[in-house]
Order: structure tokens, then sequence, then C-alpha cells
């Protein structure tokens, strides 16, 4: 899989389990909005492990996802890109925390 790949699954994935309820119900914890597709942390962490099951979406796919997931500001997908890149810490190196130390420069807030 290549990163335009995995951010259409994500993108899928987000759009098909859109629910407004739990919008509503969370906007209230976030100061600057809620920016999101209404997934439970469930559901988020369940398409996680699936896609962590697929060897071929190693950290450079994840981080080249990013900057296409990161642009829209939505919760999950900025939750998807973080998990995944947890799930492949056995392959972190001292590029892979220089890499991770840019996404906080992009903007990873509350």
């Amino acid at each position: 899989m290549d990163s335009n790949q995995l951010y259409s699954e994500i993108i899928s994935f987000c759009s098909a389990n859109y629910n407004l309820a739990n919008i509503e119900k969370y906007s209230r914890y976030f100061k600057g909005g809620y920016d999101a597709w209404g997934l439970s942390q469930n559901q988020i962490n369940d398409k996680v492990k699936e896609l962590a099951k697929d060897q071929s979406i190693n950290l450079d796919v994840i981080f080249n996802a990013s900057g296409l997931l990161f642009n829209s500001g939505k919760y999950e997908e900025i939750s998807f890109v973080l998990l995944l890149i947890n799930a492949r810490q056995k392959y972190y190196n001292k590029e892979t925390l220089i890499r991770i130390e840019k996404l906080f420069e992009i903007g990873i807030y509350n």
C-alpha cells in the first residue's frame, strides 16, 4: 500500500462511520472546536490494528500520508497517523524521532 492508498482507506473508513451524535457529545471538551468524524475510540483502535497487520504500511508510507491527513485537521485522521506510527515502534530509528518532531511543528493540539 502506498501513502495515497492509505489516505484513501482512512478517509473512506471515517466517512462510512461518520457519527454526528458523537461529534455533538464530545465537542464540549475542545476549546477551539471539535472538527471530527465522530468515530469512537474502539472504531479507531480496531481499524489501526487491521491496518497494522499490513506490512506494506511502513513508516515511510505513514509519514507520507500524514501530510494529507493533517491538512484536514480532523481529530480522527491525526489520531490514525499517531497510532499507526506507534504500531511501528520496533522500526524506529533516529530519523523517525526527527520526523515525529516535525509532526508537532505542523500542529498537534487539543
